[in-house]
């Protein structure tokens, strides 16, 4: 169930390579705070983008936003638990740029993050597994990969499972 918080609507736009949180963004975030208070059995999905014009090798600007986000509604009072982070690179702009004949307003639409408030009704609240890996480590280690064969057989035991992978950053 999707609901509107307020009038302004919960997308932050940030400027290039940034993620900056500026006042009126606070304010939102606030104002989504007072109302996750009202009924903290909801979780905020947190959505976040970049554009393609500011990607630089395997740097997530996308997470970056996500992570300003997530740290200042944790600071706020909102357990971890309570945010589903997704990070969406530049696969969904606001604005298709592929041309290149986007102004900076077009391009400053992409980088975002969506915020609304889900029911919880249904999430994980504990997730069956974790897999940590370091920074810019792209290769599991052997605890990392003994765990993925754990889902793995988890799944070949039993397809209609479902997978839901989430992610999260310290940066």
């Amino acid at each position: 169930m999707k609901r509107e918080l307020n009038e302004k609507g919960e997308t932050i736009l940030y400027a290039y390579r940034s993620a900056e949180l500026k006042r009126d963004d606070l304010d939102m975030l606030d104002a989504m705070v007072a109302e996750w208070q009202k009924d903290s059995s909801d979780a905020i999905q947190i959505q976040s983008h970049s554009d393609k014009a500011e990607e630089r090798g395997s740097y997530s600007f996308s997470a970056e936003g996500s992570v300003a986000v997530a740290r200042y509604l944790h600071e706020q009072g909102v357990p971890l638990s309570a945010l589903f982070i997704s990070n969406w690179e530049s696969e969904k702009p606001a604005v298709d740029c592929e041309s290149g004949d986007c102004s900076e307003d077009d391009r400053a639409k992409n980088r975002r993050s969506e915020l609304q408030t889900i029911e919880a009704e249904g999430l994980a609240s504990e997730p069956d597994f974790i897999i940590t890996f370091g920074f810019n480590e792209w290769r599991l280690s052997p605890e990392a990969e003994k765990t993925v064969y754990r889902v793995l057989q988890t799944l070949r035991a039993d397809p209609t499972q479902e997978v839901r992978i989430d992610g999260f950053t310290d940066t």
